[in-house]
């Protein structure tokens, strides 16, 4: 059996990445495993593009040897190409070991290359600024007014010397 895992979903113009797995079932009844994963094999992944639900001459086919990845689990193949153009994609896989051979195939689509929308981000920074500024006013009206102070003339109290009484005495 072979297992394919593609991303990003949707593919887009660009590097994609295809995990792959082969297994083959298990035959030891005493196991509690379905299947056993084969670290022996060579993949390739051809890719073709596809014009009208034909091949498009126009472009030639990206083929990719699939490499095994050590440090994840031994038994996961990993095949990046970069596509150069958006639509239909066929891609055929075809695995070869000592216990045979065997391919599949399926389609893909990719869409064109993501892109920033620019106008969008200006405007939401403008937005920003304007929530700020808008914050800003409303903070500052919130604050109560400060009165204004008039120099006053004030009573202090004064003891004289030799005094027990404290003389009140205007400024």
């Amino acid at each position: 059996r072979l297992y394919a895992w593609s991303e990003p979903e949707p593919w887009r113009v660009g590097q994609v990445h295809l995990s792959l797995a082969v297994t083959k079932p298990n035959t030891d009844p005493n196991s509690n495993q379905i299947e056993i994963p084969i670290t022996d094999v060579d993949i390739t992944v051809t890719y073709t593009a596809m014009k009208d639900n034909a091949i498009d001459p126009s472009v030639e086919p990206t083929v990719v040897t699939a490499v095994r990845q050590e440090f994840l689990s031994d038994f996961y193949y990993e095949a990046d190409p970069i596509l150069t153009r958006e639509g239909d994609w066929q891609i055929t896989v075809n695995v070869n070991g000592p216990e045979g051979t065997g391919s599949t195939q399926f389609d893909m689509q990719t869409l064109p290359e993501r892109s920033l929308n620019w106008t969008l981000i200006a405007g939401a920074g403008g937005l920003l600024v304007v929530i700020i500024v808008l914050i800003a006013l409303w903070s500052r009206s919130q604050q109560p007014a400060q009165p204004v102070h008039r120099p006053h003339r004030g009573v202090r109290r004064v003891q004289r010397k030799g005094s027990k009484a404290a003389v009140r005495k205007e400024a």
